[in-house]
């Protein structure tokens, strides 16, 4: 059976929903850092571990809308007229990981039943900023089960106006043994300098001592990671795929963001999509050990 424990953070700054099961699953939401998953564990397995760092240097399972990875320069535009977005990667230039990674979402919904829990969080964009002026909602819909975790986007324009997007997921999921961790996946083309350019990864392949900040586009929607410790499949319900590969200093985890866009797709418009006004669009991720 499923239980919750609902509670503010010893800061007392920061909601944060536990989930857990005596089949082996668990799950920490933080509310307060755009309804994220710090922690996860399928089938008594550490799948997200708690990351040392804070949370803005890695931005750890974070909902990445309306755009993921970065907007070059954080300008673009859109239906003739120019956008400027908040700089939050100085370094580089840059706005990254979209615009709802810090936002508080509200509790929304929670059934606990036999086989699993179902948590429903919510975002309602009122005070929107220039670079984005559009108002919507975000709901976010979190289904745990013993070895498995849907995780369900539905975004809906509340504006009057058309706006741009596209979706992404930053998780980072523990890889204690990397040398020896494999990936499985079909990647088609990657993106470099602006451009898709053909790939030649192989579909299979040990992670090593390889170093990944890298972009590709799939011929499918499923990512197979083995671990030392377990073995996952991530998949998506969208036609295109993006993924973003990422393996931090530490080599003890790897992230695999799954996308519906490429970088800067506010520019080159690689997966873009629009969404017209009242309109809502979907997407579900599963991870499944």
């Amino acid at each position: 059976m499923f239980s919750t424990n609902y509670s503010l953070n010893k800061t007392q700054t920061e909601n944060v929903l536990e989930v857990s099961s005596d089949t082996g699953a668990y799950c920490k939401i933080n509310l307060s850092l755009g309804g994220s998953i710090q922690e996860l564990v399928l089938d008594n397995k550490t799948i997200i571990k708690q990351s040392e760092k804070e949370y803005h240097q890695g931005f750890h399972s974070a909902i990445l809308f309306p755009f993921p990875n970065r907007i070059f320069g954080g300008r673009y535009s859109f239906e003739g007229k120019e956008y400027q977005l908040p700089i939050n990667f100085k370094s580089e230039n840059n706005a990254i990981h979209g615009l709802v990674f810090d936002k508080e979402f509200k509790l929304v919904g929670k059934k606990l039943l036999k086989d699993k829990a179902v948590i429903s969080l919510r975002y309602i964009e009122k005070k929107p900023i220039e670079g984005f002026p559009y108002y919507y909602t975000l709901d976010v819909i979190y289904m745990l089960s013993s070895d498995k975790l849907l995780m369900e986007l539905a975004i809906k324009n509340d504006d009057l106006k058309t706006f741009p997007f596209g979706f992404g997921w930053h998780p980072y999921f523990a890889a204690p043994d990397l040398v020896n961790t494999k990936l499985k996946m079909d990647a088609e083309y990657k993106y470099e300098d602006g451009k898709l350019e053909s790939c030649e990864l192989p579909t299979e392949f040990e992670v090593k001592e390889q170093e990944f900040d890298d972009c590709f586009k799939l011929n499918d929607r499923d990512v197979l990671l083995k671990t030392s410790e377990y073995n996952l499949k991530i998949s998506t319900s969208t036609k295109d795929m993006f993924v973003q590969l990422y393996i931090p200093e530490s080599r003890d985890a790897i992230a695999i963001e799954p996308m519906t866009v490429a970088p800067d797709s506010f520019n080159n418009k690689f997966g873009l999509m629009e969404l017209k006004s009242k309109k809502e669009f979907r997407i579900t991720y599963k991870l499944e050990v």
